[in-house]
């Protein structure tokens, strides 16, 4: 059992990061339009649009969001006004449709989570 909760948290922590790894690779905060060059020291994060909390859309590339550090920053401080960017960004349909489609608990067995993982690292080779 405890080996398979190691396996799990590995392979959920290994998909974590390949899906952050493909958000980021649209280079542009989506909020402010900043840009990664190699004058500034720009760092772009990638965020869950619905929460990865809820697991249904945990490692749905449609489900994130690539933004600057400074704008991900707003989400703890001013949580209101990070949501209403969120919402312009991405627009009211868009979220409401990722909200409808991803606000659900699922159970993901570790075979399936090895094959998200297997899923995202494609995505991933494709993009570069």
């Amino acid at each position: 059992m405890i080996l398979k909760k190691t396996l799990r948290k590995k392979l959920d922590t290994a998909a974590l990061v390949l899906w952050s790894k493909i958000i980021r690779q649209k280079g542009i905060c989506e909020i402010c339009g900043a840009t990664k060059t190699d004058t500034n020291d720009l760092i772009l994060t990638a965020h869950h649009i619905v929460s990865r909390s809820w697991s249904a859309g945990r490692y749905e590339i449609d489900n994130g969001c690539c933004i600057c550090w400074n704008c991900h920053s707003l989400e703890k401080a001013v949580p209101e006004q990070f949501q209403a960017m969120i919402m312009d960004a991405i627009g009211e349909v868009r979220l409401y449709v990722l909200q409808e489609k991803y606000k659900r608990i699922q159970k993901i067995s570790v075979c399936e989570l090895q094959l998200i993982c297997e899923n995202l690292k494609a995505k991933l080779k494709r993009l570069k």
